[in-house]
């Protein structure tokens, strides 16, 4: 798999994106044809929401993934689409998301590509400083 980032000051800051770029790595090492884009440059939606990583694959298709740093301590609430963090609502994160993911996938999906039924997509919110055993009271 090859990964590209556009820009190795950010990614290097951003410690949630590069554990998740080693894992996808790690899983897809053996595998050609595969490659990762950090803050993927050729696609922005309408609100300007850039993904962490954005993958594409043979198998997998394409994959958006949206990476934060939140820990246990830090993040209190979860709620539909907005999450608490040290009382810090930030609210349409999740929104934009869902924004981001419905436009890429309309554009891949348009008729004149022909390729409704031959590339997956999905898309992951992902806390990888998160623990399972969390304290975190959904409401």
């Amino acid at each position: 798999m090859k990964l590209i980032i556009s820009d190795d000051d950010a990614f290097n800051k951003d410690s949630a994106t590069k554990k998740v770029a080693n894992h996808i790595k790690k899983i897809l090492s053996n595998k050609e044809g595969s490659i990762c884009y950090y803050q993927y440059p050729l696609y922005k939606s309408e609100s300007g929401f850039v993904p962490s990583l954005v993958l594409l694959d043979k198998d997998y298709g394409v994959v958006v993934f949206k990476c934060y740093n939140y820990t246990n301590e830090k993040l209190t609430k979860i709620a539909e689409n907005y999450w608490e963090v040290e009382g810090l609502k930030e609210k349409n994160q999740i929104l934009d998301f869902e924004e981001y993911c419905h436009s890429l996938k309309s554009d891949i999906y348009r008729p004149k590509h022909k390729l409704i039924g031959k590339v997956g997509f999905r898309s992951f919110i992902v806390f990888p400083f998160i623990e399972e055993e969390q304290n975190i009271k959904d409401e």
